[in-house]
């Protein structure tokens, strides 16, 4: 499904000095324990075709957790290119 095709278009990427690491992978809306998980690791969380209710925006945002939502699975995979390379500032 889509959860393999983004994880094998990202394993691909060049990783020179960067380690990208996958803590969960899967399906359904981001939630409150997916932020958790989040502000646990220090990670951003990136969806592809998934929703995020307006309370779980708040409290990502409240936690410092940054939510990035994708419908064209491109975008994704060049967002984290991008933020490989250094082009893109993600919060850390």
């Amino acid at each position: 499904g889509s959860i393999e095709a983004i994880k094998q278009a990202l394993q691909v990427l060049p990783r020179d000095n960067v380690t990208l690491k996958f803590l969960l992978q899967a399906v359904g809306d981001v939630s409150i324990s997916d932020v958790d998980l989040s502000v646990a690791s220090k990670a951003i969380i990136l969806g592809f075709n998934v929703g995020v209710s307006g309370s779980v925006k708040k409290y990502a945002e409240g936690k410092g957790v940054e939510v990035r939502i994708y419908k064209i699975i491109y975008e994704l995979i060049d967002d984290i290119r991008n933020a490989m390379e250094g082009l893109l500032d993600f919060v850390e």
